[in-house]
């Protein structure tokens, strides 16, 4: 993540967020299929190699955009209200995740699963998120 950070900093300050967003959501898709279906250390080290990279692409670049468009004096509510929300699927996830590997057989299945649901924010990405925040940056 030290690594990409900068990288995809310069990258949303030049052409927005669009690339950092969508390549970190993707790119997280993709580890979780990796992890999901190449079930050997190699496997296991490339997944985790992945995911870091592409989630410290993306989470930067949408701390970003919720303090982008709300005034100076919001930027702490703003940066407060992601952090809960993501404190709030980083409590009920595992929970979740245990259960569907509880009921499912195993693991592969929860990776496929949480691959498949980030694919809807990259949904709401394209469809709501991006219009409102050029909308509001103007």
């Amino acid at each position: 993540m030290l690594l990409v950070r900068p990288l995809t900093g310069r990258m949303f300050d030049r052409r927005g967020p669009t690339v950092p967003v969508m390549a970190g959501l993707l790119g997280m898709v993709g580890a979780l299929v990796t992890l999901a279906l190449w079930r050997n250390p190699l496997g296991f080290h490339l997944a985790g190699v992945l995911y870091g990279l592409t989630y410290g692409a993306c989470f930067p670049s949408i701390q970003a955009m919720a303090v982008g468009v709300v005034p100076p004096a919001r930027r702490g509510a703003a940066s407060a209200t992601l952090f809960a929300v993501f404190d709030v699927g980083m409590t009920i996830g595992p929970y979740a995740n245990g259960l569907l590997a509880e009921t499912s057989g195993g693991y592969p299945l929860v990776f496929l699963v949480g691959g498949a649901v980030l694919l809807i924010p990259a949904l709401l990405f394209f469809t709501r998120v991006l219009p409102e925040y050029e909308a509001r940056r103007g």
